[in-house]
């Protein structure tokens, strides 16, 4: 079972899924209090497969730029790690299996791109909607910079698709999937470089 990982407790796993799918509930009831409609458009064909597999390449390198060991020497990046390291975020993500990094990436990338992209960007246009998203980002004012540039990308993906949400989702959710693997990546580098060496007497028989 998912939720049957040592170290993981069912209530943060859910509360993680529920609160971004929750995000993507609340754009949707949002939409149809404003407009009276339920204006989603969702298509998934080959062009757009295409699309969100081309357009997730840039989102991927951009992740793996920010994450990586030389990204993280620079004293913005370092902070923000370290913040997402000792929070509760931290903790899942160090102890968090594979398909529950993935459920939570699909839940945000879905959820977050309803509410962000179909809801405040139809109404207030990119430029709000991107900085709306940059400021419930911001862990920092770095990550708000990071954040916002990212709402931008997503929401210029939207516009050049005809407002189809199924490419940015995709973007989103596997950017999402590969920058929590990452951060898993580098939490346990930096564990075990912490850790240590063995005396010598230790290592005998």
């Amino acid at each position: 079972m998912l939720l049957a990982v040592r170290g993981i407790k069912p209530t943060t796993f859910l509360s993680l899924v529920f609160f971004e799918a929750g995000a993507g509930l609340f754009g949707l009831l949002l939409i149809r209090l404003v407009e009276g409609a339920w204006r989603v458009v969702w298509v998934v064909d080959e062009t757009s497969v295409r699309a969100a597999v081309f357009y997730t390449i840039p989102a991927l390198l951009f992740a793996f730029v920010v994450t990586s060991s030389r990204g993280l020497r620079w004293g913005p990046l370092k902070r923000i790690f370290e913040i997402i390291e000792k929070s509760f975020l931290g903790s899942f993500i160090r102890e968090a299996s594979l398909a529950q990094l993935a459920l939570v990436s699909l839940a945000a990338g879905v959820g977050e791109e309803i509410l962000f992209r179909g809801a405040f960007q139809g109404w207030w246009g990119l430029t709000i909607a991107s900085i709306i998203f940059g400021l419930l980002h911001a862990l920092t004012p770095t990550y708000f910079i990071v954040a916002m540039l990212m709402g931008f990308y997503l929401g210029s993906l939207y516009e050049s698709v005809g407002q189809n949400l199924f490419v940015p989702a995709f973007v989103h959710g596997v950017y999402d999937f590969v920058a929590l693997l990452l951060y898993k990546r580098q939490i346990r580098h930096r564990e075990l470089s912490q850790q240590p060496l063995p005396r010598f007497d230790e290592l005998l028989p």
